[in-house]
């Protein structure tokens, strides 16, 4: 299974005052205060309790009908930090991500660049 499998939303359910409970596509569950989030001209149109309640799940992440929604490997990385991170705590992650991710791409592409090359008829 790899991260984009893993960090799929299955469920969302709002638990109370800004709460929510996700559960990941690997069966992970946690919980995440979303209240710090609720901010600026998007997110802060969710700070009303109605509209926070109708969150959804859409394309593997959570969403509302204003079409705000976090990137599920973000919200993997806050629910296995323990909560919310900074702006700059949560870039670093996507950086190391990307880089991991890269490396990993190189390993597997590279031999199958290599099996492809040496397995070309030749003329």
């Amino acid at each position: 299974m790899n991260n984009t499998e893993i960090n799929r939303i299955a469920t969302a359910r709002v638990l109370g005052d800004f709460l929510v409970e996700l559960k990941f596509g690997d069966g992970f569950v946690a919980t995440i205060d979303s209240k710090p989030l609720l901010w600026g001209p998007v997110f802060g149109l969710l700070a009303d309790l109605a509209a926070f309640r109708q969150l959804r799940v859409e394309d593997d992440t959570i969403r509302w009908p204003n079409d705000a929604g976090f990137c599920p490997d973000v919200l993997r990385f806050w629910c296995e930090s323990g909560g919310v991170r900074s702006q700059e705590e949560t870039d670093e992650y996507s950086v190391r991500r990307r880089h991991s991710d890269y490396a990993m791409m190189s390993l597997i592409t590279l031999p199958l660049v290599i099996v492809s090359r040496s397995s070309r008829p030749r003329c």
